[in-house]
């Protein structure tokens, strides 16, 4: 049976680690740029007549905070990716359980293959339209729902024929 809730987790975190690699990049050249940026002050130095002195330097604190965000995000990253890897097997086998080949095409190309449904249809081929790609799969999931459903109903007849007569 198909899962929708493992296909949705699947995209869900491939939609996570897009934006953590958005995150890693704008970090990145914050850090690049804060390097480069001095940062300008003019202090009192010692008593009045000595007069003001300039200090010049680089903003070491919020570079540090910087590169600290940065890695953490870079853990998290590897730790979604390697989450990834099992949510992809999961969503391959699920998606190997569809019996009808058109439907496992579909499933296919857009969830493994990230596809938009007018990608799926120009890989499915001439006469596939985005839309009826689209309805075909939730006409078929719908049905799936409704079989599985009438088979757990069945099921539970079964069980409770065979309690009552033994």
């Amino acid at each position: 049976m198909i899962n929708g809730k493992i296909l949705d987790e699947y995209q869900y975190t491939k939609a996570e680690i897009e934006d953590l690699e958005h995150r890693i990049q704008k970090l990145e050249y914050e850090i690049f740029k804060l390097s480069k940026d001095r940062v300008v002050d003019r202090v009192q130095a010692g008593d009045i007549r000595t007069g003001h002195m300039k200090i010049e330097g680089i903003a070491v604190e919020r570079i540090s905070i910087a590169r600290e965000q940065l890695e953490r995000n870079r853990m998290i990253r590897e730790c979604r990716k390697s989450k990834l890897l099992e949510e992809r097997c999961d969503v391959e086998e699920c998606i190997g359980t569809i019996e009808d080949s058109r439907a496992r095409r579909i499933c296919e190309y857009r969830y493994i293959d990230a596809l938009s449904w007018a990608g799926v249809a120009r890989k499915m081929g001439p006469g596939y339209t985005d839309e009826s790609c689209r309805i075909y799969l939730t006409r078929y999931f719908n049905n799936e729902i409704v079989n599985n459903k009438i088979e757990q109903i069945e099921n539970n007849r079964t069980r409770k024929y065979f309690r009552g007569n033994a």
